[in-house]
This record gives structure tokens, sequence and C-alpha cells, in this order.
């Protein structure tokens, strides 16, 4: 499975560097900056849900005009135009070795690319030429923590009913239409890991290269269980069955965006992607709000009820109810006290007193859930952005950025 190496990787060695740009007949201006010291190149590769495609950006610091972003489908020509025009085709060896021909300003460029669970090596070199390069990038190790939520999968249930028999296929599609998420702490050692679906959760800490016991009753599961990290994001869990000895392992690689997993038992493969998302759940207060006054007044909020909303530091109380539901709860005189909504569905809500009624829509990215409301002939936008236990709120009228509000709000 490919998406074993997407990732973030940032060059750490490069040998005879600028010798190979110029033999590539790069311009010595831009050899030069490439080949600073001080230049930090990173490359970001992400593959598509099949693993056939793979979308690949280079940054150099020091010479911006060169960075790139490309798809690239494994055994066909492609053609970029930035930052050189240039012709290439990406040929796969292994899951973890690729061959990259190049064809530019004349010349046939090889690189042999092998990655590795702590980085990748790229050997390179210019055809009819015996000058050669090698890079050694490491891969950077991205944030765990957070939630996610299991976006597509493939050939999951034959392994997961081989692995524990009494799962049901019926359980199964029961499990992924209530949504199957899972919210992650990494710290000293320990990955604590909250399974949730539907209403159903059960919270697990695993010390990492220690064997823990595992029961789920209504799962019918009752093993041990040993995690280890085994590179940068990379980590794979060892599952033994305490009455038949039955052995399953699953391996789980994250990037920014999520992570692609792996579970493989008696012969069987299945895998699904989790996407990054908002870690929304809980109790969040106000404690900070800037640009209030030009915002409700902009709103349309009669001036006798503004001072009330602004001096109030109110509390909601948001709950996952899976597949992209969630139950919204205000201590807000103000605000409804509790309303359900579902992402990428319209709904409506009563506003402050004396407003009238509002119609949104809402969905969401890895960090931030993005809403777009209807009031009147107006048209307001929030962006709150999440990141560990706080929210950053920014709200404003018809994108007139003098009536834009920020918020503050804390995880209680």
């Amino acid at each position: 499975m490919m998406a074993k190496i997407d990732g973030v990787y940032r060059l750490q060695r490069s040998s005879n560097a600028h010798a190979f740009m110029t033999e590539m007949g790069l311009p010595e201006a831009d050899a030069k900056l490439l080949t600073d010291p001080k230049n930090v190149r990173t490359l970001s590769l992400m593959h598509n849900k099949e693993g056939n495609i793979s979308t690949s950006t280079t940054e150099y610091s020091k010479a911006p005009h060169m960075n790139s972003t490309y798809n690239t489908k494994i055994g066909e020509v492609n053609k970029v135009e930035k930052p050189f025009p240039c012709t290439f085709t990406m040929v796969k060896k292994s899951g973890t070795e690729f061959i990259q021909t190049i064809e530019f300003n004349g010349k046939v460029i090889t690189s042999s690319l092998c990655f590795n669970p702590y980085g990748l090596k790229v050997s390179s070199c210019v055809e009819g030429s015996s000058v050669k390069n090698e890079d050694t990038y490491d891969k950077i190790s991205p944030c765990i923590d957070g939630y996610y939520e299991m976006d597509t999968n493939k050939n999951m249930f034959p392994v997961v009913n081989a692995a524990f028999p009494s799962i049901t296929e019926e359980m199964f599609k029961a499990m992924e239409a209530g949504g199957i998420g899972l919210r992650m702490k990494l710290s000293d050692g320990c990955l604590t890991m909250e399974e949730i679906y539907g209403d159903k959760r059960k919270t697990t800490v695993y010390k990492l290269d220690q064997a823990i016991d595992y029961t789920d009753e209504a799962m019918g599961i009752n093993e041990t269980r040993m995690m280890t990290q085994v590179g940068p994001g990379l980590f794979k869990t060892v599952f033994k069955d305490k009455k038949t000895g039955r052995i399953s392992e699953m391996t789980a690689n994250f990037t920014e965006f999520g992570f692609d997993e792996t579970f493989r038992c008696g012969g069987l493969e299945g895998s699904a992607v989790y996407r990054r998302r908002p870690d929304a759940e809980g109790s969040w207060q106000v404690v900070s709000q800037e640009g209030g006054e030009a915002y409700l007044e902009a709103v349309g909020v009669p001036q006798d009820i503004r001072s009330g909303i602004l001096s109030e530091r109110s509390t909601m109380e948001v709950t996952n109810l899976g597949a992209g539901k969630f139950t919204i709860k205000h201590d807000s005189k103000f605000f409804p006290s509790e309303k359900t909504i579902k992402l990428g569905e319209q709904w409506d809500h009563e506003g402050p007193h004396g407003v009238g009624s509002f119609t949104g829509i809402s969905t969401q990215t890895c960090d931030s859930v993005l809403i777009c409301m209807k009031m009147g002939g107006k048209t307001i936008t929030m962006k709150e952005k999440f990141s560990g236990d706080f929210i950053v709120r920014e709200s404003e009228v018809d994108g007139n950025i003098a009536t834009r509000m920020v918020t503050i709000l804390v995880r209680q």
C-alpha cells in the first residue's frame, strides 16, 4: 500500500549536488541557491485512495521560484511546465522503491527513490555522464494527537471477521453507518486511544513496546496486544487471541491530514483511510472577543441587546453523534438552548431576540469548521480553527472585513 510512504521529508545530506545540477543544465544562479547551506528543501508526498496517483510538493526556502506541485500517475508520461518544462515517468519497483526518469533540456536524468521507515534516499545520474548525486531525506514526525474518522475502507470486513469472528457483517455495517472515529494522544511513550462507534466508546492506553490486555465482551474480543513505533508517524500493533492464539497485525502511517491503516490476518489484507477532523467534542467557554460591536450591528442585532451578548461569557457543549451529526447546547440566554446539525446539510435556528431566524450549512476540514448562514439579505460566514484546547472563531458579514469579530473559546 503506497500510502505507507506518504508524509513530509526534509533533505539532510546531499553529495555532489552543485556539479550534478550544472550537468543537468540548470542556470548557475539557481544551482547556487539550491545548494546554499541555509536552503531548506522539503518534499511532501500524498497518494490518492487507490494508491496509483501521487501528489508531490517540493519547496525550497532560498529559491521559492523553484517550488513545485504536481500529480504523478504511476507508469504514465507526465508533463509539467514549472519550475522548468520537462516530462517524467515514475515506475514502481516495490512498495518502497521507485524509478523516476526525467527528460529535460535534451538530457535524461534517472533517479532511484528508496523509502524506509525513517526517510528517503534518492540516487540520481545523467545519461551519458559520470556525474552522480545522492540525497538523503529524514521523515518529519507528524502530530499524532487529534480526532480521526474513517473515510473509506477496502476489504476490511473479511479481515476484521477473520481476526474477530464474533463481529458479523451486520455489526460491521452498523458500525460504519454510525461512524467510526478515533481520538488519540501520544505522551511519554504512551498512546491513549478512544474508539468511537456511534454511541459506543472505549478508551485504551497503549504503552509502546509493552503488552497489554484488551477485552471487549460485546465484540467477543479477549486478547493481548502490543504497539510499537517503527518510524516517524508509523506504528504497528500485533494482536494475539488468548483462546486460539490467532495472530493479526495492524500498521498505521500518520500524516498531517490523517492516517492510512493496513490490517492483516490469516493471509487476508484490508485497508482504511482515516481523515483528521476537528476535535470538537467537549465544553467550550468564550474567554475573549474583539470586534463584536461592528459585527452585531451589521447582523442587525438591536442596540438594546448587543451589550448583553458582548458581555456574556457563554458555554457551548458539543457532542459528536457520529456520521457527521453533532448536538450543540448553549447556556446563553440569547441563543437556542439545543440544536442538532449534520455536516453538509442545511439547518435552521432562531437568532438573538428581535433578529429572526437563520438558515445555514456547516462543513469541516482537518482542523477547522466552516459555517455559512443566511439571514434576510445578509450572508454570515464563520471559520472555527481548532488547536488543542482552543478555538479561534472568525465571523464576518457579507465578506466585509470591517465587520469581522474574533472570538476565542477554551475547552473546559
